[in-house]
């Protein structure tokens, strides 16, 4: 009788401890409708674009905004990307290009591609992976191979410029957000 309290009273501990942890998941707020603006978005280290000026090919290039949040030009320093809109860098560079270098400089700035992603958890395949605009989280999970046997498949959360949200299979993600796939226990 008394390793079947014993038992008992282990079960209902891991219960409660189980349920807590679920507990946790539903305690978050959730991940609010997330739509890549391109307008507003604002570029980080890992975005490559495409910057071109006109009428001046040898300054039209292909860069990657560097870890330290820089992109390098051709006949200027290195000027500050992150943090800036496309339309931001825009300027910058042109105003780096106005004294001395071209006369009235055009210069135009498209994103090529995002930085990427991140899963972690219960996925085949957890790592870094290309950001595509429309992104959800089951894209994200496909894109790392699909679940383990071991996966929660609906939970999921969502770190965001360091925040941590609930996130459901279509919850639109962004660069840089950091998905984690849970763990079941039954």
């Amino acid at each position: 009788m008394r390793t079947f309290v014993y038992r008992l009273f282990a079960v209902l501990i891991l219960a409660s401890t189980l349920a807590a942890c679920r507990s946790d998941l539903q305690s978050l707020p959730p991940l609010g409708s997330a739509v890549l603006d391109t307008a507003s978005y604002k570029l980080g280290p890992g975005d490559k674009l495409s910057l071109i000026v006109f009428g001046v090919k040898d300054l039209s290039v292909e860069v990657e905004v560097a870890a330290e949040g820089t992109i390098a030009i051709p006949l200027v320093d290195n000027v500050q990307a992150a943090g800036l809109t496309v339309n931001e860098l825009a300027e910058a560079v042109r105003k780096k290009l106005t004294p001395g270098y071209v006369l009235d400089p055009k210069v135009t700035i498209q994103i090529v591609s995002y930085r990427p992603f991140f899963i972690l958890g219960e996925v085949k395949t957890p790592g870094h992976y290309p950001f595509i605009p429309g992104m959800t989280v089951t894209n994200a999970v496909v894109s790392a191979g699909g679940y383990t046997p071991r996966a929660y498949k609906d939970g999921f959360t969502v770190t965001r410029n360091g925040s941590n949200y609930k996130a459901d299979p279509s919850s639109k993600l962004l660069p840089d957000d950091v998905v984690n796939v849970e763990e079941r226990y039954f």
